[in-house]
C-alpha cells in the first residue's frame, strides 16, 4: 500500500532541493518511474504534479541567479525568527533588541534579512529576521532558497506564528524548512497573543508572546537563552 500522497509530495520536494536543468530533468523522471500508476485520485493528481514540474524544468529559460545574501554573525550564537508574512516577527525583533527597523500590518514589509544583537544570559546574541517564506520556499519560490541559505547557517530557530493565524501556515513553513534539509532546535513564538488564544502544537514549545507584555518577553528570553545551549560563566 503506498504512503500517503502528502508524505511522498514532501518527499519528493525534498529530493528536489538543489537540482537545477538536466539534473532536475533526470530527477523528475526517476520519480515518475517509481510512483504507482494510478491516473486519478491523490496520487493521480501527485503525478499531474510531478509532470507539471518536469515541463516547467524543459521550458525553464537557462538563467543562473545567485541572490549574494549573507548576514555577518556576530555574538556567541545565531537564532532565526522564521515565519510566514506577516506573523510578527519584525515587531518581536524590534521589541527583543530595540532595533529600530520598518513594520506594517501588512505581508512582505521586510524583503531582506535583518540582523540585531540582544543580551541574553549576559552573552550577546544574535537574531536575525529572515523575510516571510511562503509554500515552495525550498524550489526557489519568493528566492526562498537565499533566505534558506541565510537559516542554515543559524544555531536555532524561533519560529514565528500570529495566535490569529490557522496552524497550518505553521506547518507550511516548517514543511519548506525539513525539505531544505535543515534541523535546528526550535521554539514557537506565539505572536499577537492579546488578540487570540495561542495553539497548541504537538512537537513544539509554544510560548505565547506579545510585544505589549514585558512579562512574556522576558520569558521568551530566558527560553532562548535555554535554546542556545549556552553556559553562563560567572567570573
Amino acid at each position: 500500500m503506498p504512503m500517503p500522497h502528502r508524505t511522498q509530495q514532501q518527499l519528493i520536494k525534498r529530493r528536489l532541493v538543489g537540482k537545477d536543468g538536466a539534473e532536475r530533468i533526470r530527477e523528475l523522471r526517476a520519480i515518475l518511474a517509481e510512483l504507482p500508476g494510478y491516473r486519478n485520485g491523490p496520487y493521480g493528481d501527485l503525478r499531474k504534479w510531478v509532470e507539471g514540474e518536469l515541463d516547467a524544468t524543459r521550458t525553464r529559460k537557462k538563467v543562473v541567479h545567485r541572490d549574494s545574501i549573507a548576514v555577518r554573525r556576530e555574538g556567541a550564537a545565531q537564532i532565526a525568527l522564521v515565519g510566514a508574512p506577516n506573523a510578527g516577527k519584525s515587531s518581536l525583533l524590534q521589541a527583543l533588541s530595540a532595533i529600530q527597523i520598518r513594520t506594517g500590518d501588512y505581508a512582505f514589509t521586510t524583503t531582506r534579512p535583518i540582523a540585531a544583537t540582544t543580551r541574553l544570559g549576559g552573552v550577546l546574541v544574535q537574531l536575525v529576521e529572515i523575510p516571510g517564506l511562503i509554500e515552495g520556499a525550498a524550489e526557489d519560490r519568493g528566492g526562498g532558497r537565499a533566505l534558506l541559505g541565510v537559516l542554515r547557517n543559524a544555531d536555532a530557530i524561533l519560529f514565528c506564528h500570529a495566535c490569529d493565524r490557522p496552524l497550518e501556515e505553521l506547518e507550511t513553513i516548517r514543511d519548506e524548512v525539513a525539505a531544505a534539509g535543515i534541523e535546528l532546535p526550535a521554539l514557537v513564538a506565539a505572536t499577537k497573543c492579546d488578540e487570540a488564544p495561542p495553539p497548541e502544537h504537538p512537537e513544539l514549545a509554544v510560548l505565547p508572546v506579545s510585544v505589549l507584555d514585558d512579562e512574556s518577553l522576558d520569558r521568551l528570553r530566558d527560553e532562548l537563552w535555554a535554546m542556545t545551549g549556552l553556559v553562563r560563566v560567572h567570573l
